[in-house]
């Protein structure tokens, strides 16, 4: 399995891997979270950069890197897990009533497709790959995109475009 370092928030805007920047502005906070997807080989990064609230005097501190690697062939699957399993209902072929997950190996690799709940959007995670922060025990690495985020924001669009290409040999 191929070893991906953590990215570095304060250098991540040069890195020539990138494929997208996608900025989502946090209104309870009003700050912005910026989320990024790079290729690295035969790989995927979805890393991010923010930064935390000025507290107790201190500065905002610059906060990101990687969240969840998984091979290229990841996102179009997670594109089509999410068409074909979660937006169908058990008739037209989607997971079945009370299921709320999807996994499968993905060139080597355990991932799951998960419905969060309070606040509503999808889980994906790799089992595969350990977190780069919680170190202490086995957590793997998972990224939530909200309905918001992917809906509202357009950004399931934006990661649809990029699985086509993949799809198509163009990336």
């Amino acid at each position: 399995m191929q070893h991906i370092d953590n990215i570095d928030p304060n250098t991540i805007d040069n890195d020539p891997r990138i494929i997208i920047k996608f900025e989502e502005y946090l209104e309870d906070i009003q700050r912005s979270w910026f989320l990024y997807l790079l290729k690295d080989g035969d790989h995927l990064i979805w890393a991010s950069k923010g930064t935390t609230s000025a507290r107790n005097g201190n500065p905002p501190k610059l906060l990101g890197g990687n969240i969840l690697e998984f091979p290229i062939k990841g996102l179009p699957w997670f594109i089509t897990t999410l068409e074909q399993r979660f937006f169908k209902t058990e008739a037209e072929g989607g997971l079945p009533k009370g299921k709320f997950a999807h996994e499968e190996f993905v060139d080597g690799e355990h991932l799951c497709v998960s419905r969060m709940f309070g606040e509503p959007g999808y889980g994906f995670r790799n089992y595969s790959r350990q977190d780069h922060v919680i170190t202490t025990y086995k957590n793997p690495q998972q990224t939530d995109f909200s309905d918001e985020l992917l809906f509202k924001k357009g950004l399931f669009d934006e990661l649809k475009k990029i699985a086509l290409k993949i799809e198509g040999g163009d990336l």
